[in-house]
């Protein structure tokens, strides 16, 4: 989804996602897997060594989980979408207009920042 304050991360997140969608397509049918994993927020010390805080607004997930889940997954589907709470919000944000969901994310990004 488009993120305001964060457009390049986002865009370039959008860009990764259909790259892999179409390089799953076109290698179906070759040995090889193609996993877009989009684990969302994750217990990292991104934050720590961005010298930002930590948003409030995200549900974290542990590395070890999301990378249990991605080597679940690979092999099995082009796109894994780590958590209930992730999923739900990919695809709210695809039925909704795209100006409420950018409204939305500015919103809550400019409480953050």
């Amino acid at each position: 989804m488009p993120i305001p304050y964060f457009a390049t991360y986002a865009a370039s997140k959008a860009f990764q996602l259909h790259y892999a969608e179409a390089l799953a397509e076109e290698t179906s049918h070759e040995p090889v897997d193609i996993l877009a994993l989009c684990p969302g927020a994750t217990e990292t010390q991104f934050f720590a060594r961005a010298g930002v805080e930590r948003p409030n607004f995200a549900s974290f997930h542990s590395a070890e989980r999301v990378a249990r889940e991605g080597l679940q997954m690979l092999g099995q589907r082009a796109v894994h979408v780590v958590g209930p709470t992730n999923y739900l919000a990919s695809l709210v944000s695809r039925f909704l207009p795209r100006g409420w969901v950018t409204y939305a994310a500015e919103r809550m990004m400019r409480e953050w920042k």
